[in-house]
């Protein structure tokens, strides 16, 4: 950090942080902890279910190991805050935090959602309190003008301040359906390439190129089509709802992907059988 004060500029610095314990730094604004585990079927009841990933990945498993956290820290840096290096801190006990970024349009839903929780509390209360100042509890005049003018103001008031004090991001909006594809392009790919495999489409394959060409060629489309609806584009990449294609000792391995980097393989031997 020292050598990068040298240039005598802001460095936006975003570090991760994989640990026995959860992990800290005072320069640095934490945004996110979380505790890691091999398997989705591990008993989640151990855990804080909201904050607790999976290792999936085989590229993540040269790093990370069960039940290990990992920790996001990242600001930005002045050459007077990298005077000297950064040495975090590990923290006792088990620490879960997720910081949360909102849309424009995000932050006005929640704030409206918080307002209106607000108003229906202060309708509740302040009629009961209208009621006992009141002996005419059908006084209509009055009630909207010291219960219901002074509750909507209330809502109005919180669903701004919510509003103004959370974080927000500026987006773009960009219709997709990816979401939906990554959930069932896994069972479709799998079921595809099964029922290709027992048609022998893979037969004249002899190379991960040959393999890739029928995917890319053949089988996805086919795929597109019966689920035009939720998917537009399969990649032959290493992604949720995505597939790729190796070769190990086993022969031609058809690699399907799930979310959080989990994955299936289709062995084809030497014909596709």
């Amino acid at each position: 950090m020292r050598l990068t004060a040298a240039a005598d500029s802001e460095v936006y610095l975003e570090l991760f942080v994989i640990a026995d314990k959860a992990a800290s730094y005072p320069g640095l604004t934490t945004e996110y902890v979380s505790l890691y585990s091999h398997s989705l079927r591990e008993n989640k009841s151990e855990y804080n279910g909201l904050y607790r990933g999976s290792i999936g990945h085989p590229e993540s498993d040269n790093f990370m190991w069960d039940k290990c956290f990992l920790t996001r820290l990242c600001d930005v840096l002045g050459p007077e805050d990298m005077k000297e290096d950064i040495v975090v801190e590990l923290n006792e006990g088990e620490v879960f935090f997720r910081k949360y970024y909102f849309s424009h349009k995000g932050a006005f839903g929640l704030g409206l959602f918080i307002g209106d929780l607000v108003w229906c509390c202060a309708i509740v209360v302040l009629s009961v309190w209208f009621n006992r100042k009141n002996a005419d509890p059908l006084n209509w005049k009055g009630k909207v003008k010291k219960v219901f003018v002074p509750a909507i103001c209330l809502m109005f008031v919180i669903c701004g301040g919510v509003y103004f004090f959370v974080e927000k991001l500026d987006t773009v909006e960009v219709p997709s359906n990816r979401g939906v594809g990554e959930l069932i392009m896994p069972q479709s790919i799998m079921k595809s390439i099964t029922f290709d495999i027992q048609k022998g489409i893979f037969d004249d394959c002899k190379s991960v190129a040959d393999v890739e060409k029928k995917l890319r060629n053949e089988v996805f489309p086919a795929i597109i089509r019966e689920n035009q609806k939720y998917v537009k584009k399969i990649k032959l990449e290493d992604s949720p709802g995505n597939a790729s294609v190796h070769e190990d000792d086993r022969g031609l391995v058809i690699r399907i992907f799930r979310r959080g980097g989990f994955y299936q393989d289709i062995v084809l031997a030497d014909k596709g059988v």
